[in-house]
């Protein structure tokens, strides 16, 4: 068994490596497929939360999010490690005239002064979420008071639970594509764990929900920055 996932994760590294880079113009497609439609869905968990003032999306990936946001008169700055990424994301914004403020950049090493943000952004995150130096930069970058929204992954896709119909069979689908994979995270115990060993010397303080949506269940994680004292 060991052995196997051993060979799963090797090959979704490698997969998703080339998602981000030379096959980057599949990604939503990949993404609205795997997820039957329900991707943008579950990342406004994330964007429903963000407070006013202004917000640092970290790894913006095609720039789907990014969009959203500044087509709601938001100011909002993104960073992203891939190159093609970024490009696509640029498009995006020029064909409705919206701002750029893009990046390449890893979210281990922002390029912005201290206390820039009221909040900062990352839906379905890779490893980078789990690396200390992520909250390092996230706690300088951040405003007292301001928050860091993550969207770790799914807990539970419904499919068939309450439903019999087309979508619930195709929740079906996706449900078992995303735990053969590992990309279903269960309830969250292991993710607060995880972060909480990985703040250990950051004092921001977590809250962790789970969001029902209409069709599944999202895990949402708050990291708090304590305002600043009088």
């Amino acid at each position: 068994m060991t052995s196997r996932n051993n060979i799963i994760q090797s090959f979704l590294r490698f997969f998703f490596w080339h998602l981000y880079t030379t096959i980057a113009w599949a990604y939503d497609l990949v993404a609205f497929t795997s997820s039957m439609g329900q991707w943008s869905t579950w990342q406004r968990a994330g964007t429903e939360r963000i407070p006013p003032g202004r917000t640092l999306e970290i790894g913006h990936g095609t720039g789907r999010v990014l969009h959203s946001l500044s087509s709601e008169g938001r100011e909002v700055f993104a960073i992203d490690p891939s190159k093609q990424m970024i490009r696509i994301a640029s498009r995006r914004l020029q064909a409705d005239h919206l701002p750029l403020h893009l990046c390449q950049a890893k979210a281990q090493s922002l390029p912005f002064p201290d206390e820039s943000f009221q909040s900062l952004l990352a839906t379905f995150p890779s490893e980078y979420i789990l690396d200390k130096g992520t909250y390092l930069e996230a706690w300088r970058v951040l405003n007292p008071g301001g928050i860091f929204i993550i969207i770790p992954g799914i807990v539970e896709i419904f499919g068939w639970r309450g439903r019999k119909n087309l979508s619930a069979l195709l929740d079906e689908v996706a449900s078992l594509l995303y735990r053969l994979t590992g990309e279903a995270i269960g309830r969250g115990d292991e993710w607060k764990d995880k972060l909480e060993e990985v703040l250990k010397e950051i004092p921001f303080t977590l809250d962790i929900e789970f969001v029902q949506q209409h069709r599944a269940v999202v895990l949402r994680i708050t990291a708090k920055k304590p305002p600043a004292q009088s």
